[in-house]
């Protein structure tokens, strides 16, 4: 049965993505948190085969350390799908005008250094399958053409994370292919909060009819935030 590994998981997006493949009590699902997150309504969601682990996707011996826990949940199983969700919009007035320098640190090391670590260490540790899909969540805020058409232009630091994320993926795409095999493939898709909701709901965006888990056969996906374009991971 399929293992997940999902980040970033106790609100939003991440939280949904459990909800949805947890639903399924043959999936095993790793969902990481920060020591200091409210898992409250992840409890309400998860199955008997979802284990929540901690880890601050910016601090590497954290990954580390929740890698080492993950090889204990799987007993010698391996993650099919990684879904690098976790991340921070931490300034979004900010504009590339009054840019700060710590705010940009901040945002890069959890948006973009979170994303290489966790692959680059559960590559190292044995945890990734040989047919792996991993996706690195990443905004339209993060597409330079995208952007083009935003105005005003504000989350200047997460903008420039999130485009460091796509490329990134590109790189990793390379070296994984090398490492691992098999082909390479980039799509976009995404999500946003709805309007007036204080939640996130993800929605199916049919390709052939089917489910996207079934139909992505990439090594790496960039799922990609735009308007109303949500996606649906995992349920029919």
């Amino acid at each position: 049965m399929p293992v997940y590994c999902i980040t970033g998981v106790n609100r939003g997006l991440g939280l949904e993505f459990i909800r949805q493949i947890a639903q399924d009590s043959s999936n095993t699902i790793l969902a990481t948190t920060r020591a200091n997150a409210d898992t409250s309504d992840l409890k309400k969601v998860v199955s008997s085969n979802t284990h929540i682990l901690e880890c601050d996707v910016s601090d590497k011996s954290s990954v580390s350390s929740s890698a080492s826990e993950a090889f204990k949940h799987l007993n010698g199983g391996k993650i099919d799908f990684l879904l690098a969700n976790a991340a921070v919009n931490s300034v979004p007035q900010q504009t590339c005008l009054d840019l700060h320098a710590d705010d940009l640190h901040r945002e890069l090391d959890i948006n973009v250094i979170g994303p290489a670590n966790l692959t680059s260490i559960l590559l190292e540790q044995g945890l990734l399958a040989e047919n792996v899909r991993i996706m690195n969540m990443t905004p339209g805020l993060g597409s330079m053409t995208r952007s083009l058409g935003i105005s005003p232009r504000k989350c200047a630091p997460y903008s420039i994370s999130k485009a460091g994320v796509n490329m990134l993926t590109v790189h990793q795409s390379g070296v994984l292919k090398e490492k691992l095999g098999g082909e390479y493939q980039r799509d976009a898709e995404g999500c946003e909060r709805l309007e007036g909701k204080r939640q996130w709901e993800v929605l199916p965006v049919r390709w052939g009819g089917g489910r996207m888990v079934d139909l992505v056969d990439p090594r790496l996906c960039i799922a990609e935030a735009y308007r109303l374009t949500i996606i649906r991971i995992g349920v029919q």
